[in-house]
């Protein structure tokens, strides 16, 4: 049993979202890290898309477990067949290789910044672990039960998540946003439970995410080779304000190190960073229907979060876009807002509508 779960966790968290991300490989960003976060938002998209009509049709949860696995399947059989038709491959061998390559061309004085980064990021891991931040707030609670009842009632949205009482109707302030039912997926699928998933499974996954996009940001910013070690400094100036800026329950530090599992914080933390650091990519390069594609998705793994995404996934991107638009002088690139637009406001005035 214990090495059933350990092989469906690696599957469901690390080999899924790789190959995932493999749809989007040759889309103006690559590189491992961009595919893996890309795969992973790729997979709450599609809880999204998939959850929020079933959910409102009170579909019971072990036919929406069908449904996704189907969806879920369809997208990897949609992965290799891709990598065949492009002569690409999955393998750990190619990752591997990437990161080697890397490594090879730091010079000596850009390791004594790696040795700094390593050091601060050994805090921040201390923070995470051993610093119990999560009771700063109730919202966890919200996280468990929500999942956990859904699991066990065979229908989401339906308990009280202070009372744990079944209620007359849906939970329409949570029942637009999958990422519960994300959760109680994972904890079926896995065989580990609700609470394991979130504290241990997904605090450390977002947590390296979360790092991961700022080394995006740090591409972004400073995209040169010869500006590896500003890259360092920048991602050791930032963790440095992330280890001393917990000053309360709202502070991006306690998203980060406390309750990095929860929509809100992975919003924060996450998706707002990588909105910064991928769409000014994609407005640099030719319009495709494919990136166009592609910002639709990530605009619905925001939403997926939580319904504070609705202002941050328009305002972000459509900002960028028209900014763009100005300075090149071409109106191609304001199709982007409609994908990106289009989802989170159709979700936003559904759920005003039916509050």
């Amino acid at each position: 049993m214990i090495l059933y779960n350990i092989l469906m966790t690696c599957l469901f968290f690390i080999v899924l979202p790789l190959l995932y991300g493999q749809l989007w490989k040759n889309t103006v960003s690559d590189g491992m890290v961009f595919q893996y976060i890309s795969g992973f938002f790729t997979v709450l998209a599609v809880f999204e898309i998939a959850g929020i009509p079933m959910v409102l049709t009170k579909t019971p949860f072990h036919i929406q477990m069908i449904v996704y696995s189907v969806l879920l399947l369809g997208l990897a059989a949609l992965s290799f067949l891709q990598m065949k038709t492009q002569g690409g491959r999955f393998s750990a061998t190619a990752y591997y290789a990437e990161m080697k390559d890397y490594i090879k061309k730091l010079s000596r004085y850009e390791w004594v910044y790696v040795i700094l980064l390593a050091g601060v990021l050994l805090g921040t891991v201390y923070v995470t672990a051993f610093c119990d931040l999560g009771g700063w707030t109730s919202d966890d609670g919200t996280y468990v039960v929500l999942s956990t009842a859904g699991i066990f009632d065979d229908i989401f949205y339906y308990t009280d998540e202070v009372t744990g009482e079944l209620l007359d109707g849906i939970y329409m302030k949570y029942a637009f946003s999958e990422l519960y039912v994300f959760y109680a997926y994972a904890s079926v699928v896995t065989g580990l439970g609700v609470a394991v998933i979130e504290h241990s499974i997904c605090s450390v996954l977002f947590l390296l995410m979360a790092y991961g996009t700022f080394y995006l940001l740090s591409r972004f910013l400073f995209p040169k080779d010869s500006d590896r070690d500003n890259r360092m400094i920048f991602l050791i100036f930032l963790s440095v304000l992330y280890l001393f800026g917990l000053y309360s329950h709202y502070s991006l530090t306690f998203r980060l190190f406390g309750v990095i599992w929860q929509g809100k914080a992975i919003l924060a933390v996450v998706m707002i960073p990588f909105l910064l650091a991928v769409v000014p990519k994609y407005l640099d390069a030719d319009f495709t229907w494919k990136n166009a594609g592609y910002m639709g998705m990530i605009s619905l793994a925001a939403m997926s979060l939580s319904m504070g995404a609705l202002l941050p996934v328009i305002l972000i991107p459509g900002i960028l876009c028209g900014l763009s638009a100005l300075q090149k002088k071409q109106w191609k690139e304001l199709l982007y807002c409609l994908p990106v637009m289009a989802f989170p406001l159709l979700i936003g005035g559904c759920y005003f509508l039916m509050k």
